[in-house]
C-alpha cells in the first residue's frame, strides 16, 4: 500500500530566511513560521502559537529570500512533518520541521488578506496606484469591443 504525507501551514515568519548550501552545491533556504491557534481558556486572547522550522531545497528558495522578511505572512505546503529533539548546553526542547515543496504570497504589509502585492516589501519601490477612468454611459462604441 502506498503512503502519503501532506502538510499545509499559514503563518508569519519569525525571522528573515537564511541561505546555505550542501557540499554538492544544492541550495537550502531555512525559515521559521509561527501559526496561531485560538483555543478557549488559553489565556490572553485565547491564542497559542506553534512554531515550525521550514526547509526548502533548490533555486525556488531565491524567491523567498528576496521577497519575505520577518513578520510577513506566508502559506506553505510540504511533506515530512518531523518532531525533532534538540539540546544546546543546559537547554533542550523539541521542534516541528517541514520540508517545503510549494509556497504562496498571502496579502501584503498593511494590505490585509487578498492584497495582491508581494509580501515583505522593503520600501525600495513605492506602490503605484492605478487610476482608471470609467466613461459615461453612451460614450463607449460597442463595435470596438473585440468579443
Amino acid at each position: 500500500m502506498a503512503s502519503f504525507s501532506n502538510v499545509v501551514l499559514m503563518g508569519n515568519l519569525t525571522n528573515d530566511p537564511e541561505e546555505r548550501s550542501l557540499p554538492s552545491g544544492t541550495k537550502i533556504v531555512n525559515f521559521n513560521i509561527a501559526v496561531n491557534t485560538y483555543r478557549k481558556g488559553a489565556g490572553d486572547n485565547d491564542q497559542i502559537a506553534t512554531f515550525f522550522r521550514c526547509t526548502m531545497f533548490g533555486n525556488r528558495g531565491d524567491v523567498i529570500l528576496q521577497n519575505f522578511h520577518r513578520g510577513d505572512p506566508i502559506l506553505v505546503s510540504g511533506r515530512d512533518l518531523v518532531l525533532r529533539e534538540w539540546e544546546s548546553g543546559e537547554k533542550s526542547g523539541t521542534s516541528l520541521e517541514v520540508t517545503v515543496d510549494n509556497f504562496s504570497f498571502v496579502g501584503g504589509r498593511g494590505g490585509g488578506a487578498g492584497d495582491s502585492a508581494p509580501a515583505g516589501g522593503s520600501g525600495k519601490a513605492a506602490k503605484a496606484e492605478a487610476k482608471v477612468e470609467v466613461p459615461e454611459e453612451g460614450e463607449v462604441d460597442l463595435s470596438e469591443i473585440p468579443f
